[in-house]
């Protein structure tokens, strides 16, 4: 009894902190969200220039707190578009259905056990076999010795960064005040309550995808992949108890877009840095 109640003020004491940002896959915050970037000309590549928005839509399923261990689920949904002047690629919406879960095991007083897995339907509408199928996963030991304070390490497979490779995930936590600190990777997040129902933050973090698509004309699958990291100031207003609006904007750097055009010649263009914003409601219960 002592240890569930030790373990519960260290949640407690963190709670605050946007902890599926840690998760290390790309499981979004409950609620809906339209982004759109600056149209930009290429730094390198073919084409002259891209613009790119997204649609998001991420609805809580379930979730189970107990002694021992805990479970969430969700569902999402993701619409990317792509502008790409001067190309024949691209030319389709893409989306992204997956299903977010997460399961947590207490092995002590303070560590904790954590796997997120996210299996999803990668497509242009067209592709809906089993070569659209991906996920998001990660394997990650999270140590809380205080309750203000953790750290965390694992390992992630993120489509967030354009592919699905293997990546180590660390992350140091820490809250005082209204001030919280998450410093790792794959994101980095500084959050600070200004007043009761008033919130602001920076953050950096990957914002890529991957996705398969079928080409008119053509009967075989191809990939799009899309790599870039978004660091933005954003604020949040309690509209009502537990809604919330957000509006964030910043800078996007490092940006590639690969794809395959209507000859089916590969082709990836590097785009200028630009600007981007990010508005949206979410809802936090």
């Amino acid at each position: 009894m002592r240890n569930y109640v030790m373990r519960k003020a260290l949640c407690r004491g963190l709670l605050g902190l946007t902890l599926a940002t840690v998760s290390g896959a790309a499981m979004a915050v409950d609620g809906v969200y339209w982004s759109r970037d600056v149209p930009v000309s290429a730094k390198s590549g073919d084409g002259t220039a891209l613009t790119m928005s997204e649609l998001e839509l991420t609805l809580p399923i379930q979730q189970l707190d107990a002694r021992e261990d805990g479970f969430s689920s969700a569902f999402t949904i993701n619409e990317t578009r792509f502008d790409w002047q001067g190309a024949t690629a691209t030319q389709s919406p893409y989306y992204w259905v997956g299903v977010p879960l997460r399961y947590y095991q207490w092995r002590s007083a303070q560590d904790q056990l954590r796997i997120h897995l996210e299996p999803g339907l990668m497509t242009d509408g067209e592709v809906t076999d089993t070569k659209a199928l991906g996920a998001n996963l990660l394997l990650a030991w999270r140590s809380m010795p205080q309750r203000d304070f953790f750290w965390q390490l694992g390992l992630m497979v993120d489509r967030r960064f354009g592919d699905f490779r293997p990546r180590p995930n660390a992350a140091i936590a820490w809250h005082s005040g209204n001030t919280e600190l998450l410093l790792g990777f794959p994101e980095t997040r500084l959050e600070y309550m200004i007043q009761t129902g008033w919130r602001s933050w920076l953050r950096a973090a990957p914002d890529g995808g991957v996705w398969r698509e079928q080409l008119s004309g053509q009967t075989g699958t191809y990939e799009v992949n899309y790599r870039s990291w978004r660091m933005g100031l954003g604020s949040g207003l309690e509209w009502r108890s537990g809604w919330w609006l957000e509006l964030e904007a910043g800078l996007q750097r490092a940006r590639q877009l690969e794809a395959t055009d209507a000859t089916l010649a590969s082709v990836s263009i590097e785009p200028k840095p630009n600007h981007y914003w990010r508005a949206g409601l979410a809802w936090r219960f």
